[in-house]
């Protein structure tokens, strides 16, 4: 005991008198300045405090060196201790086999505050083998009932999810039997951290009970723990499991936040913000109202703003839009001094702000001013993410930026000298999007690659690796090539590869690089650029009978080759001689896109056998997409809606005749839509997509549909609350539709319907102009192309 008490006290002056980023070395010396005379629990009580030196480190070197990251620094601090004598005599005194017994004569307080201080340092150490020895003893100590609630509370916050069910019926049976004793808040918010792993704990549901009977008199801080805590309808994958209870709690802490006005520090605001699923919700209009009165917002704040916005369903507010602003703004004033790491994070995030040209064009001018000896891969990182979001193409503005950002890259003669063979396969598609070709970098990219590839491959023949290197090599060299940067050794390593390829690589990946081929210069395209093309065209031709409707069409458009849209037309048009109906939503979807672009393809084509081909198979595939449409199986009317508007649009342009049966299952797959939207318990449909099926039922229709059909659409119409504002042609000919009901009774009819105001008054809106009256005419006969009718009102796709 003499021992413990003599360590205990020197331990404690350290932690009172030591520096911070010194604490842990001054722990592990003191601990072995100890020698043998340490027991399993002096070791155990080092550990705990090297968590708190671990804390007190990170937070003095952010002081100091404020570029390195969290993770960063947890690493340089476990090298440093893991690394020393003391570490390894502190494990060897608490877990050797012969100290193991020791471990089961520790006190319950000391071993759970342990094995939660170990389960946090095991993030960067290895202790697993530590920790289960651990759980052992605690384990016994659990079984024998000699653990205070405390303590079971301290091992239930860190436990292994899988342990936490035979945990939670002894800790639920410790809170209902000491109800009459207070619990601290923290040791509650702890043990409902779990909340996430295990939404129907019983020890859980007994705190927030606790809680719930003390929710008014709790600060802005704690409510805010809770709703961070205990709101699983956004975090958790279970959101089904989560109790009536919890939510409760939850929107009640919610409600007070925002009735007694509480002000949340940045840290809460942050956590929160992050937390929302609706821009609906009040609580969301209360964070942003704060995040707006927020000053000096750090960069990664900045980001995880945008990064909502981005994420959250609908479109922004008035207030949205300066809460972006602001997170714009304050960013760009990060971006006037950024060192390195900033760029890298900001350039990862540029998805969510590459709309915004002012934070765009910050950041390039910030990496154009960097040191181009120093930093290579930064300047690697934008001009990579730049092509991955078409920055180009949002704001050709920045292209000359990004030209200057090239010459940097050229000018540097190690900026591919560390790159592996996926970065350089990226930073080849990056010159071709960012439309920046790169002659330097892809000469010595070339060069790099060929060393590599040849390196790895006489060390190596594992099958994964094959198909990985296969796969990089063919993308690496079509890219060049499109650009006129690939040199000759590379291209005639992958005509000799050709076999390998045919066997590894993805028949997507193939039928991308013959699209991407298709663009190289003309001046590239030598003998072996030739025969490489022949010979992936034919590999792709042999492969599409094993492909899914949906990677066929994906590689239609991909290789943009008509020879190959007639061969992925014909091979869907023999797979529909076996089937008559499709009831997957996917296939269905599929086939709709497939026939969108077939008539596109149609359209575009020269008359000769590729367009007859074409010909012969629309009719079969439309005659499908009839067929099933009453098949396919969906639970959400949204959905289907959808469906039904992008199927009426290809059978309003098709050449062929719409028969009755094809009125009959267009007719059925409306009553079933407008069943569904009154009996589901959802959102109706958008008015835009109401507007468009009816204006869609009233071409198919010539203008004068059955009155059920028309009851159908005033159905939908009602309910979507129908706007006429920007969608005037179409309710126009809606309107003239029901001007060419002769009977007054189906006109009593329609204006009794529960939707009939709304409708009614957007009609009254939807006037034509007058240039515009002489389109509206329904003089279609059976089988008459509409797509003359359809390009007036500019619903047609034109480009193939």
């Amino acid at each position: 005991m003499t021992s413990t008490t003599s360590l205990s006290t020197r331990i404690a002056g350290v932690m009172r008198s030591a520096k911070p980023f010194q604490q842990h070395r001054q722990l592990l010396e003191t601990f072995v300045e100890h020698g043998e005379k340490a027991s399993a629990q002096d070791a155990l009580h080092v550990m705990i405090n090297l968590r708190q030196a671990r804390e007190n480190y990170m937070q003095e070197r952010r002081k100091t060196n404020p570029g390195l990251g969290p993770q960063a620094l947890r690493n340089q601090w476990s090298s440093e201790v893991t690394a020393s004598e003391g570490w390894a005599q502190v494990t060897k005194t608490a877990f050797a086999p012969e100290k193991k017994r020791q471990l089961h004569e520790v006190d319950g307080t000391t071993i759970s505050k342990a094995y939660n201080a170990l389960s946090n340092l095991s993030k960067e150490v290895e202790l697993s083998e530590e920790l289960d020895d651990l759980w052992k003893a605690i384990h016994s100590k659990i079984v024998n009932k000699e653990l205070t609630r405390q303590a079971l509370m301290g091992i239930w916050a860190v436990a292994p999810a899988e342990k936490l069910p035979g945990l939670d019926r002894i800790l639920a049976g410790r809170l209902r039997e000491n109800k009459q004793d207070r619990l601290y808040l923290p040791s509650m918010f702890s043990l409902i951290s779990r909340a996430n792993a295990m939404p129907n704990s019983a020890a859980i549901l007994e705190v927030a009970g606790i809680l719930e009977s003390r929710v008014e008199d709790l600060n802005a801080e704690d409510l805010a723990a809770i709703v961070a805590h205990l709101d699983l309808r956004v975090t958790s994958d279970k959101k089904e499991e989560v109790p009536a209870k919890i939510v409760d709690l939850v929107e009640k802490a919610k409600a007070l936040i925002i009735e007694k006005d509480m002000p949340l520090s940045g840290q809460d605001l942050f956590r929160l913000f992050g937390m929302v699923d609706s821009r609906e919700s009040p609580f969301f209009a209360y964070i942003s109202k704060q995040l707006l009165a927020q000053q000096d917002l750090q960069a990664q704040q900045c980001l995880e703003i945008m990064k909502l916005l981005d994420r959250l369903p609908g479109e922004g507010s008035s207030q949205d839009y300066k809460l972006f602003k602001k997170a714009a703004t304050s960013l760009q004033f990060r971006l006037r001094d950024a060192r390195p790491e900033l760029l890298y994070l900001v350039a990862r995030h540029l998805p969510i702000f590459a709309h915004d040209l002012g934070t765009c064009q910050a950041l390039l001018n910030v990496a154009n001013r960097q040191r181009k000896d120093l930093f290579p891969q930064a300047l690697w990182s934008i001009f990579k993410h730049a092509s991955l979001v078409d920055l180009v193409e949002k704001h050709p503005p920045l292209h000359d930026r990004l030209k200057v950002l090239g010459r940097c890259l050229e000018e540097n003669k190690s900026a591919v000298s560390r790159l592996t063979l996926t970065e350089m396969k990226d930073m080849a598609i990056a010159m071709r999007r960012n439309n920046v070709p790169l002659p330097v970098c892809g000469e010595n990219m070339c060069g790099r690659f060929l060393e590599i590839y040849n390196g790895i491959k006489e060390g190596t023949e594992e099958e994964a690796w094959q198909k990985e290197a296969q796969t990089l090599l063919l993308q690496f060299w079509a890219n060049l090539e499109a650009q006129g940067l690939a040199t000759e050794p590379l291209a005639k390593l992958v005509e000799s590869s050709l076999a390998t390829i045919a066997e590894k690589v993805q028949i997507e990946v193939i039928a991308e690089s013959i699209g991407d081929l298709a663009a190289a210069k003309e001046s590239s395209n030598t003998e072996t650029v030739q025969k490489i093309q022949k010979e992936l065209a034919g590999i792709l031709e042999k492969k599409l009978p094993d492909l899914s409707q949906e990677l066929l069409l994906k590689a239609a458009k991909d290789a943009g080759q008509d020879s190959i849209r007639a061969a992925v037309t014909q091979e869907v048009k023999r797979r529909m001689t076996r089937i008559s109906v499709l009831r997957n939503p996917r296939d269905y979807d599929a086939l709709t896109d497939l026939v969108e672009n077939i008539q596109m393809w149609e359209r575009s084509a020269e008359e000769g056998e590729t367009k007859e081909v074409y010909k012969q198979a629309l009719p079969k595939l439309e005659g499908v997409l009839l067929s099933s449409l009453d098949r396919v199986k969906s639970e959400d009317a949204q959905a289907s809606a959808e469906r039904l508007r992008k199927v009426l649009g290809r059978l309003l342009v098709s050449k062929s005749p719409l028969e009755e049966e094809g009125l009959v299952a267009l007719k059925g797959a409306l009553v079933r839509l407008a069943k569904h939207c009154q009996t589901a318990k959802e959102r109706p449909l958008a008015s835009e997509l109401a507007t468009d099926l009816a204006f869609a039922y009233a071409l198919v229709y010539r203008g004068q549909p059955p009155l059920d059909v028309l009851v159908c659409l005033y159905s939908l119409l009602g309910a979507a609350e129908a706007e006429a504002a920007g969608r005037v042609s179409e309710m126009g000919v809606v309107r003239r539709m029901l001007q060419n009901l002769h009977s007054k009774t189906a006109k009593a009819a329609l204006a009794m319907l529960p939707g009939a105001p709304s409708v009614e008054a957007a009609l009254r809106r939807g006037v034509f102009p007058k240039d515009r009256a002489q389109n509206v005419h329904f003089e279609l006969t059976k089988g008459e192309d509409g797509s003359k009718l359809l390009k007036q009102f500019g619903l047609l796709p034109t480009k193939a």
